[in-house]
């Protein structure tokens, strides 16, 4: 049995390939939901052929405070 080796992307990891034509998705905006949803959209648009793609993602917030006992 033969072990392939696993090469990295040399693309940046923040570059995202549009899934209609390949091509590169640019970053657009952060769409707020309804208040008071924990979820936000984050809009990529494709420079070559103008097809969107929507990333659904949490909030960020401010972490718990921590008491000891």
């Amino acid at each position: 049995m033969s072990r392939q080796k696993l090469v990295a992307s040399q693309l940046p990891s923040l570059i995202m390939p549009c899934p209609v034509c390949t091509g590169r998705l640019v970053f657009k905006g952060i769409t707020a939901t309804r208040p008071p949803s924990e979820v936000e959209d984050h809009v990529h648009a494709c420079e070559r052929c103008g097809a969107q793609v929507i990333r659904t993602t949490r909030r960020a917030t401010k972490p718990a405070k921590i008491e000891a006992a």
